[in-house]
């Protein structure tokens, strides 16, 4: 499969990058790595994203201010890389600048139902995408040194700095190698995890503050309305999953945040066995098994309700 994605950027040119809506920290680090490696081998590309307004969280990053996004862009292409995304649908209004006879090329270590891309550079025995990329980038012989932070950077946000079950012996050489080329581990954690503004850390206090349960405390969720959802950074939802996660005998969590009226982003975490990805699925969202968010629409108690349900669902299949 690499030897394919590598033939397919050797033998193309004038791509399009994208990833998935609501770009986290993998998706950015993922896609600037490769517009560097791109340019690297003189080729010209294009990395827009779906979302209306770039994360300046990431504005540290190497070539962020080439980052487009849809509703600044007009344009077609036959060429197009697809980062971090399980499904086409999570590509958002991007998808739109190609059709079906586009050539593509998937690079994600999610666990992707939906092949749809021309070539497929697909493995879930790694950390993130943007060690895929690095990957391909030592494949290729190139220096890591201009682009070692972006990279290191992807890695710690997707193992959420080496925490998960997705950091594999092969995902710590490649970050203390990142580390052996300069990059300050303290200064990313800090940017990534440890940085909010006072009207963030407010949000996460009514989060908190708000939590509720279902199934007889197996489910332990939270609501955030817009008003909230707009101060917190992606960053932070992450850290309030991870402390409702963390109480005893709930064997998953969720936030579901208003992102529009009567349109709810679920995200989802449990440290049990069951198998949030394929729940995430079924609602046309995606990640991992531990991991994953999806969009629903409708009123919330019928929101709830979906979600729940399936949740129910994976339990009854296996309670850990």
């Amino acid at each position: 499969m690499m030897n394919d994605a590598i033939d397919f950027i050797k033998k193309n040119d004038n791509f399009l990058i994208t990833t998935h809506i609501s770009a986290d920290g993998d998706a950015y680090a993922s896609g600037l790595a490769l517009v560097w490696l791109l340019e690297k081998l003189k080729k010209k590309c294009k990395f827009i994203l779906a979302d209306q307004k770039l994360n300046q969280r990431y504005s540290f990053l190497n070539g962020f201010e080439k980052i487009q996004t849809y509703g600044n862009f007009c344009g077609y292409f036959q060429n197009v890389i697809i980062l971090d995304t399980p499904t086409l649908e999570r590509c958002g209004q991007v998808a739109s600048l190609f059709d079906l006879g586009a050539k593509t090329l998937v690079i994600d270590h999610h666990e992707t139902f939906e092949k749809f891309g021309f070539n497929n550079f697909i493995t879930t025995k790694t950390s993130s995408t943007a060690e895929l990329v690095s990957d391909l980038i030592e494949k290729l012989g190139l220096d890591f040194t201009e682009i070692a932070e972006t990279i290191y950077t992807g890695i710690v946000f997707d193992t959420g700095n080496f925490r998960f079950s997705n950091t594999f012996p092969s995902t710590l050489l490649r970050a203390s190698q990142m580390l052996e080329l300069g990059v300050n581990p303290e200064k990313i954690a800090t940017l990534l995890f440890y940085t909010c503004s006072e009207a963030g850390i407010k949000s996460m206090g009514k989060i908190l503050a708000s939590l509720q349960t279902a199934l007889d405390g197996k489910i332990i969720y939270s609501v955030i309305d817009n008003e909230t959802y707009r101060f917190l950074p992606e960053d932070f939802v992450c850290g309030s999953l991870d402390y409702l996660n963390s109480i005893q005998n709930a064997k998953a969590s969720m936030l579901i945040a208003e992102i529009l009226p009567e349109n709810f982003r679920i995200s989802l975490r449990t440290n049990t066995k069951i198998d949030l990805n394929k729940i995430a699925n079924i609602f046309g969202g995606g990640g991992h098994k531990k991991a994953s968010c999806c969009t629903l629409k409708g009123d919330f108690n019928s929101v709830l309700e979906k979600i729940t349900r399936q949740i129910q669902i994976e339990l009854g299949k296996n309670i850990s």
